[in-house]
């Protein structure tokens, strides 16, 4: 089976930027996660300089100065969220920001506090949907090992030659738009909610619509409703919804043509899909409408903000399983349920690992008496 490349262990980086862990420790640490789709500015002593290279057909001069923007603006967050003692990974875009973090509990009013001094980049942050992990309680451990800022052509990548404006115009919808449970990206370097209904794209796209849990679980019950998995294989193979497509890809740029041809014939049907947190759901849905798909819908908020719903009103999971997670936990069970086995012997198991042998690093399935097994001899840890 085709394993996610360059995927590298999380032990790798053990004692990297502390960022004062034992002062943390006490008060635990928040998980959360957001992105925003917004065109970024550029800085106000260059916007009329930029905008003359632009009338000037200076483009080169003009993604210069965007560049340097960017490369601002990572400094600056470093700076800040440093400061307050955050750790996680975030990317910076021309069309805006993807951030999974851990949060000091005890700072998060502060952290809050750099979200407000930058209202052209996070917009009113009363109404920024920040999407805590679990049940939104401080942990003891973080669950990033250091702090990681990233300058990216996309903040989720998709394929290069689509244009999602759709995704920039404010106007057309809830600017606001949450991530979770780590990352919902693909592997660490290939670059890992709207209630939009309208704004088309330059191809004619426009994003889904945004479902609730209670219309969701209404929608699932329709005989024509085709329930898609827009996650990887490694992801789905612990966890998914009852009856969804899941594609076998190992990046959300596989996924794109993988997603239309298995709804090839499907297009006036209801498409339901989901993901960790939304963001990958966001790019598909034009992607889709572009392609000539008419009822295309998304999970609002994705498994995350879903299995925190379903656990505080005490409604039935109809997703089962464990919900993967780009960080050191690998994953937050959802429902008992062990839809997987381990890749070794075949025995029940939802538990992945790293390979310990450095010229490989496929993550796969191990159970603890494999991994006990295995222990000390790396040429055997990956099946």
């Amino acid at each position: 089976m085709k394993m996610a490349p360059g995927w590298r262990r999380a032990a790798a980086e053990a004692g990297a930027n502390d960022v004062g862990q034992q002062q943390q420790q006490q008060h635990g640490y928040l998980t959360l996660s957001f992105y925003r789709f917004v065109r970024l500015p550029p800085p106000e002593a260059t916007a009329k300089a930029e905008q003359a290279a632009l009338e000037a057909e200076a483009e080169q001069i003009a993604a210069g100065r965007r560049a340097a923007r960017l490369e601002s603006l990572r400094q600056e967050l470093l700076a800040d969220w440093r400061e307050v003692g955050v750790v996680g990974r975030v990317y910076v875009a021309e069309e805006g920001v993807n951030a999974q973090l851990s949060v000091p509990a005890h700072r998060l009013a502060e952290f809050r506090a750099t979200l407000a001094r930058r209202p052209a980049v996070f917009g009113d942050t009363q109404e920024l949907y920040l999407n805590f992990t679990g049940d939104g309680r401080p942990t003891a451990q973080a669950a990033f090992r250091k702090l990681r800022v990233k300058v990216r052509s996309q903040i989720v990548s998709a394929q290069d030659e689509l244009s999602f404006p759709a995704l920039l115009r404010p106007n057309d919808r809830d600017d606001e738009l949450a991530e979770g449970c780590g990352h919902d990206k693909e592997e660490e370097d290939d670059e890992g909610d709207v209630n939009a209904t309208s704004g088309a794209s330059a191809a004619g796209g426009k994003p889904g619509r945004h479902l609730t849990v209670d219309e969701w679980h209404a929608q699932m019950q329709s005989p024509d409703a085709v329930i898609v998995d827009v996650r990887n294989h490694y992801e789905s193979e612990v966890g998914r919804f009852e009856g969804a497509l899941t594609p076998n890809v190992s990046t959300y740029k596989e996924s794109f043509s993988l997603i239309r041809e298995m709804l090839r014939g499907k297009e006036d049907k209801p498409v339901l899909m989901y993901c960790t947190g939304g963001i990958r759901c966001e790019k598909m849905s034009l992607f889709l409408h572009e392609h000539g798909f008419s009822n295309v819908n998304q999970l609002k908020g994705g498994i995350v903000t879903y299995a925190r719903e379903v656990k505080e009103r005490g409604l039935q999971s109809r997703f089962k399983g464990k919900n993967f997670c780009f960080d050191d936990r690998l994953g937050e069970p959802v429902t008992e349920d062990m839809l997987s086995v381990c890749h070794q012997c075949g025995s029940p198991c939802n538990d992945h690992t790293n390979c310990r042998n450095d010229a490989c690093s496929h993550l796969f399935i191990q159970c603890p008496s494999c991994r006990e097994t295995h222990k000390g001899a790396p040429e055997l840890s990956s099946p």
